[in-house]
């Protein structure tokens, strides 16, 4: 992986412009008595190297996976709140 640079107050990767992608994800977490606890939105912008499609949509996925672990982490969390107060 590049590392991304700034020239002339543009990211670049490898001398190019960068693509900037962003993820972002929020969910609703179901629990008792008909209630529900909202988490997120969580977002993650990333500066990436430019190429074709299929190099592009992976670098969303593994961006979306980075995000989507988060919130697994803080779903969790909540469900232990919940719990540990009931």
């Amino acid at each position: 992986m590049s590392k991304v640079t700034v020239v002339d107050g543009i990211p670049t990767v490898g001398g190019t412009p960068a693509v900037k992608i962003m993820t972002s994800f929020s969910e609703k977490v179901g629990l008792a008595n008909y209630s529900s606890a909202e988490i997120g939105p969580i977002s993650i912008t990333r500066f990436v190297e430019d190429g074709d499609d299929t190099h592009l949509l992976e670098e969303i996925r593994q961006t979306a996976r980075i995000v989507e672990q988060f919130m697994a982490e803080e779903r969790q969390a909540v469900l232990d709140m919940i719990q540990s107060s009931a």
